[in-house]
């Protein structure tokens, strides 16, 4: 008899998600690059679609390993299945990436399809919801298929856009179906273990010169080791577990905020090897720090604890502290290690706030 599902991630799921960060690390790199200094608008926008298609075949696979009952030798298939196929995908985009192939679009239709047909297995012992997501998946599917025919010219990048997006709506509409608290206990867990994966394969796109020493290389992994610590404060001190709002949110909200951390290695990678002009990186990193703290900020919003202070006083000091290392980092843009200095001076601060004021504040 199938065996229902625990909140502690299973060692083939940790194999995925580790594989998975590598998988999501590669398409960084083949689609975010510079021209003449400054990192290409329009291939980052098809990075964008592209990642967002990625994490929605993890958010699927995680919303199934979660809420469904545990079929091993059938699961263990399909994960095995399905990454191949992620990294299979993955290697169809080579730097520099400049269109979506043919060929990356008909193993992105035999991914939406593989995943689909795995929920449908589900849906016919009577799974609760599995029926809607495997048929939502499967127009995703067709939606992508339509794209292959298209070709690849804007339109059928467009086709390809709307079926990520129509296959992504699906558990957004069925969320106050699935909210169940041991559903977001498993998804909270096994989020905050995919984002620590994320933050360690973001200080091993920069550290290759470690070695050598060199400085910008050593106060980036300082910088990326403190944006994990506000996570995990925020994780351990801040999260209700047992709320009863929906996971969706989690798993939609951690999409820009995992983006944000790839963005940032990528950019400062570049910028240390000369191909980023200074100007370019600090505006690159600002942004992406700003969506960071944004969307950390709702994640806590949305799933906070009683005793939490997230009154608005307590956010204005994020707004205004923000707004000062802006300025501090267009003034000392051309001097790349004062910036970093600045940037890790800047989130030991926030740090200390957010753990001393917000998350373990004196009681009234």
């Amino acid at each position: 008899m199938p065996k229902i599902p625990s909140t502690i991630a299973k060692v083939p799921e940790l194999f995925y998600d580790v594989l998975f960060t590598f998988v999501l690390s590669r398409i960084t790199r083949a689609m975010v690059f510079p021209d003449f200094g400054k990192i290409v608008w329009f291939g980052f926008l098809k990075y964008i679609i592209v990642l967002a298609f990625f994490w929605l075949i993890w958010t699927h696979q995680v919303i199934y390993s979660s809420r469904y009952r545990e079929r091993p030798v059938i699961d263990n298939i399909y994960l095995a299945v399905n990454l191949f196929l992620l990294i299979y995908l993955s290697s169809t985009f080579t730097f520099p990436a400049v269109d979506l192939t043919q060929n990356s679009k008909v193993v992105a239709a035999l991914l939406l399809l593989s995943v689909s047909s795995q929920f449908w297995l589900a849906w016919r012992e009577h799974e609760p919801l599995a029926q809607l997501l495997a048929i939502n998946l499967f127009v995703g599917f067709c939606l992508t298929a339509l794209s292959v025919l298209v070709g690849t010219n804007t339109a059928g990048n467009i086709v390809f856009a709307l079926a990520t997006a129509s296959a992504t709506a699906g558990p957004l509409l069925l969320r106050k179906r699935l909210t169940e608290q041991s559903h977001f206990n498993t998804i909270s867990n096994r989020l905050t273990i995919f984002t620590v994966f994320i933050c360690a394969r973001s200080t091993t796109q920069v550290t290759d010169s470690l070695n050598n020493l060199n400085l910008q290389s050593v106060l980036f992994f300082g910088s990326t080791v403190l944006l994990l610590v506000s996570y995990l404060l925020v994780f351990a001190c801040g999260i209700n577990q047992h709320t009863d709002r929906s996971s969706i949110f989690a798993l939609l909200i951690h999409f820009p905020l995992v983006t944000a951390l790839l963005l940032m290695s990528s950019v400062a990678r570049l910028f240390t090897a000369g191909r980023v002009i200074p100007l370019d990186f600090a505006a690159w990193m600002l942004v992406m720090l700003m969506v960071f703290t944004i969307t950390l900020g709702l994640y806590l919003n949305f799933y906070r604890r009683d005793t939490v202070n997230w009154r608005p006083k307590r956010a204005f000091y994020f707004v205004f502290s923000f707004a000062l290392f802006t300025l501090y980092g267009l003034v000392t843009s051309t001097v790349g290690p004062l910036f970093l200095v600045g940037l890790c001076a800047y989130l030991i601060a926030d740090d200390l706030y957010l753990w001393q004021f917000v998350l373990s504040p004196e009681p009234q």
